[in-house]
């Protein structure tokens, strides 16, 4: 009996833990890539040196399979990395998690050695590197960084309208009558005779109207998306504040009266964004960001049966230094998905991605322009 209670015990901290990982598996962010490298040796073979002519051709592997994960990153992002690509090549080690050898093999006859391998390249890491190197960065460090408010707000489909395609038919119909007249010819008499005859040609065409769905959603402005755009701003070297926090000393529109125009609406209306974007000047904010996360329906992923949903992210950066507000960065629609084992833990890992994701993209894109 006091065995079958520790066994009890024993599954109910592994279901505990696999719930954990689960939960904490999103933050996770790293690039599978492989290389293939060839090391050539002139002298006599020897067993002892083997492990050293492998241990080259590994290196020249994980160069190329770096290469490959470089020509991967998006034009913004590389655009920055080629700037200080030499404070990536002198410390790759910082940013390779992993290396595993698929394959090797010798060839004694050409004197080569060959390998095949996998590294996991830290996306985080090379994040971090490329934001600490920002024109946003080294303004913070003459204590001149800019103001940066998100106004990001997660919606779920309550309501969908639907509209009936409508058809439109035209017929069109011409007529043309003909007369036809006779004459028959009896020896000192004529007779005539008239027949008429008629005929018809129909034209058919039309348009077809599709009118778009209307949806109605239910908007809300999670903690955990805020929390986690600040994770990645506040690195980059920007200063963030709450929205909240704008409308108490400054003024301008209530986040209420944001949330709902968002719920009929794919944006603000022109009166509600030059409210929030003129107090957010007020208060010296030079960056003012609006976006939407749209919750889709759960779903189980067919590999590890845990609930998936998919959180679609689309914002946009404006520039309101100056008098007219200037769009700097933007991003999607772009889907990311979350897991757990439910849909309230699914959708708040798929929140916290897209949160990430979103603001990741945002900040590369300023990197890239030089804005501080």
């Amino acid at each position: 009996m006091k065995f079958a209670g520790t066994l009890k015990t024993f599954i109910q901290i592994t279901i505990l833990l696999i719930c954990m990982l689960n939960i904490t598996i999103a933050s996770a962010v790293e690039f599978q890539a492989r290389g293939s490298g060839i090391f050539q040796y002139d002298e006599r073979f020897k067993k002892r040196n083997y492990e050293g002519y492998k241990e080259q051709a590994i290196k020249q592997a994980v160069q190329k399979a770096w290469s490959q994960y470089v020509s991967s990153l998006p034009q913004v992002k590389r655009s920055s990395y080629q700037r200080i690509e030499a404070n990536f090549m002198n410390n790759l080690n910082r940013y390779i998690s992993s290396v595993v050898v698929l394959d090797e093999s010798h060839n004694k006859r050409t004197k080569t050695v060959e390998v095949l391998i996998r590294a996991a390249i830290n996306d985080d890491e090379v994040n971090a590197t490329l934001n600490a190197n920002s024109a946003i960065k080294q303004a913070q460090a003459s204590d001149d960084a800019s103001y940066f408010s998100v106004v990001f707000l997660a919606r779920k489909v309550t309501k969908v309208k639907q509209f009936r395609d409508l058809e439109t038919s035209i017929v069109a119909k011409e007529g043309v009558a003909m007369a036809s007249e006779s004459a028959v010819v009896s020896g000192t008499s004529i007779s005539t005779s008239q027949s008429n005859e008629s005929f018809s040609k129909t034209k058919t065409g039309g348009n077809t109207e599709i009118k778009r769905d209307i949806l109605t959603y239910e908007v809300t402005s999670p903690a955990s998306i805020n929390s986690s755009m600040e994770e990645i701003l506040s690195p980059a070297g920007y200063e963030v504040v709450g929205y909240g926090d704008i409308v108490g000393e400054c003024g301008g529109v209530e986040p209420s009266q944001i949330m709902q125009e968002f719920m009929e609406s794919d944006d603000m209306s022109r009166q509600t964004r030059r409210s929030a974007i003129n107090a957010a000047r007020e208060c010296d904010v030079s960056y003012f960001a609006t976006g939407t996360l749209d919750i889709g329906e759960p779903g189980t992923d067919p590999i590890s049966g845990n609930t998936m949903i998919y959180v679609a992210v689309r914002g946009q950066v404006w520039d309101i230094t100056k008098r007219l507000p200037r769009g700097v960065a933007s991003v999607g629609p772009v889907q990311f998905a979350g897991m757990g084992p439910n849909a309230t833990v699914a959708e708040n890992n798929a929140l916290i991605l897209a949160s990430k994701g979103a603001a990741q993209s945002l900040v590369d894109q300023m990197n890239a322009k030089g804005l501080r």
